[in-house]
């Protein structure tokens, strides 16, 4: 390995500042929902925007809601993945815009930076799929359960 790769290992490996409460100072890791919980987070809150009206607003879910419906998926639909995320995941569809009323017109607003990426949030709202293949490698790579192949097997990775 040569200094200069070492350097942007080390760079890439370090610590970074939580970018929302939920989340910790490590790449790829999500807080558990009872350490959620104990820290009084109830509500995840992210961006969005409407393709239409092209306005960014924020749309909240309840913690303990949404990670109940995540959960359910893998419970009932477990031997039917295969270790491939469920259509719904990998082909999310767009929801109605508040501010306009378009159907099919929202998705969530995904970082440029990996490192900003609000991944409990996109869990949550079960929008991952809007993620690029290489966003899901990424956070798999941090997660230390490096995944490669089709979208939909490291989108269940995840």
């Amino acid at each position: 390995m040569m200094p200069h790769d070492f350097m942007v290992y080390l760079a890439s490996s370090s610590s970074i500042p939580p970018p929302f409460p939920w989340a910790t100072n490590k790449r790829g890791t999500i807080q558990s929902l009872e350490n959620l919980e104990s820290k009084q987070i109830t509500t995840i809150t992210g961006e969005v925007q409407c393709r239409h009206c092209e306005k960014v607003y924020q749309v909240s879910y309840n913690l303990r809601e949404r990670f109940s419906e995540v959960e359910n998926v893998f419970v009932t639909r477990k031997k039917g993945l295969r270790e491939r995320a469920h259509p719904v995941w990998t082909n999310p569809e767009p929801v109605r815009c508040e501010l306009c009323g378009r159907d099919k017109a929202v998705k969530p607003v995904i970082a440029d930076r990996k490192s900003q990426i609000n991944w409990l949030f996109l869990l949550l709202g079960q929008t991952l799929g809007y993620c690029t293949l290489e966003q899901l490698r990424n956070f798999c790579k941090h997660s230390k359960s490096p995944r490669t192949g089709a979208k939909d097997r490291v989108l269940y990775s995840t």
